[in-house]
């Protein structure tokens, strides 16, 4: 922390009783700015580490100008370097200033989960009879004349179908109207499932993009925050036989943040960290690196070898934040506005490569650009036969609830336990797996319909998915 001495403290004659001075200056950039010339530099030098011969640090001290002016070690000083000594004080003058403005402070690096599952299908809700096909529209007349739910003879469910075709009531119809009520209930069970699910597996994450914001100040000097945001995915890439394969896909929600600071015209600015003492020289327009700068800093503007300002800052952290997120692969993402961000591969310069023009290795780079607009709805199922839904298979004490989202991922609920299944990479079939390439996986959905299970790599058991079997 910086140590500032009240002159009345310090037993020099040299100093003014009324004022404070810092404990310890960088000597090289006191003569950058012009504070010191030569002689009074060699003075400085001669100074540091002059108590008990300590070793050289490069910074002018309180105590070591004390110790100068003893008579037993100004006896070793040229009269030059004795009539430069008072000056040397000047350079330590530490002046009160008001306290630094803060910024207000960053939001955490965070994600928010906007995943939504689809209400369950209604197959027992009303149907219009005149929306049915009209070789059955007739029987289903003569159900609603003995069994009707709501009192409109107009409309028909599968509970009124169900009770007509269960053995008490089913002696009152003729085969050939049983075998039409039975073409009517899948008639209408085929009907609701083709309602599109209103679901998606999306997450909403911190608009990417650079912005920049003052970092307040009163004084003269221009000081910018930059923060860069961006969701970036990568994998390892072979090119190997006219073919590319991948591994270790991984997802990442990075923030970066740059300090830029601009002196004024023809001046330089010192800043001295409020908590290590350390300083930092400016001298035309600069911008510092995440985690350079941080914390409160003196101000000081050097011109001509004068101080000419005084005042203090906060810079706010700027290291870099790492969000992992490769458990999201496969999910869409949006901004807080809502608008899509759009998954975009960034060419990858060709010092990337390793190995020949026939077999090298690389990494692929693919960053989420935003975008002015909502997702666009997603009309192609990525599952083949199936559309995206919730799926419910029924096996006894171990019922399996596969919900499949319209952007390719899967989340599949069995007992207590939830598992994501994503489009597997590196393989010619439409398969899905709870891992990278489908090796060393617990499930695994692959040939449109087929669903199988896994433990330590041997198969375990299999179902069959089927469109009958949506219930949402």
């Amino acid at each position: 922390m910086v140590r500032v001495i009240p002159g009345n403290n310090i037993t020099s004659a040299n100093v003014d009783a009324n004022k404070n001075y810092i404990d310890g200056r960088d000597i090289a950039n006191l003569k950058e700015v012009g504070a010191i010339n030569d002689a009074q530099t060699g003075v400085l030098e001669r100074a540091d580490g002059i108590i008990a011969a300590l070793p050289a640090n490069g910074q002018a001290d309180v105590d070591e100008l004390v110790r100068l002016e003893d008579p037993n070690y100004a006896a070793t000083l040229f009269p030059d370097e004795r009539a430069v000594q008072p000056g040397l004080w000047k350079t330590l003058e530490w002046s009160d200033v008001a306290a630094a403005a803060e910024m207000a402070p960053f939001a955490p690096l965070a994600e928010r989960d906007l995943t939504s599952s689809p209400q369950m299908l209604d197959y027992n809700k009303q149907f219009a009879i005149a929306d049915l096909p009209a070789d059955v529209q007739k029987t289903a007349k003569r159900v609603q004349l003995v069994l009707n739910s709501d009192s409109n003879a107009t409309t028909i469910n599968l509970p009124d179908l169900e009770r007509a075709m269960e053995p008490a009531s089913a002696a009152r119809f003729k085969p050939d109207e049983i075998e039409q009520m039975k073409k009517t209930v899948a008639f209408i069970r085929a009907e609701v499932r083709k309602t599109a699910p209103a679901m998606t597996a999306r997450i909403e994450v911190p608009k990417p993009g650079v912005e920049t914001q003052d970092i307040p100040y009163s004084g003269s000097v221009q000081f910018k925050l930059t923060t860069n945001t961006k969701l970036v995915e990568t994998a390892d890439a072979t090119y190997s036989n006219y073919r590319t394969s991948t591994s270790n896909r991984q997802l990442n929600l990075e923030r970066s943040r740059t300090v830029t600071i601009t002196p004024p015209p023809g001046k330089q600015v010192m800043l001295i960290n409020m908590d290590t003492g350390k300083e930092t020289l400016v001298k035309t327009s600069q911008q510092f690196a995440p985690g350079a700068l941080n914390g409160k800093y003196r101000v000081e503007v050097w011109s001509q070898g004068q101080r000419v300002e005084n005042g203090e800052v906060s810079i706010p952290s700027s290291q870099v934040e790492r969000l992992a997120m490769s458990n999201r692969l496969g999910f869409s993402f949006v901004d807080p506005s809502g608008n899509a961000l759009l998954r975009t591969q960034i060419p990858m310069p060709s010092d990337n490569r390793r190995g020949s023009s026939s077999y090298y290795t690389y990494q692929q780079r693919f960053e989420y650009q935003p975008t002015s607009a909502p997702p666009a709805p997603i009309t192609t199922s990525p599952y083949g036969s199936l559309k995206p839904g919730v799926y419910k298979i029924d096996r006894p004490n171990d019922p399996i609830v596969v919900e499949m989202f319209p952007e390719g991922v899967i989340r599949l609920n069995r007992g207590n336990s939830q598992t994501w299944l994503r489009r597997e990479e590196n393989t010619n079939e439409n398969a899905y797996s709870d891992s990278d390439t489908g090796h060393r996986t617990t499930a695994r959905y692959y040939n449109g319909t087929n669903l199988a299970f896994f433990s330590n790599g041997s198969h375990t058991g299999s179902v069959q998915l089927k469109d009958d079997q949506r219930i949402a």
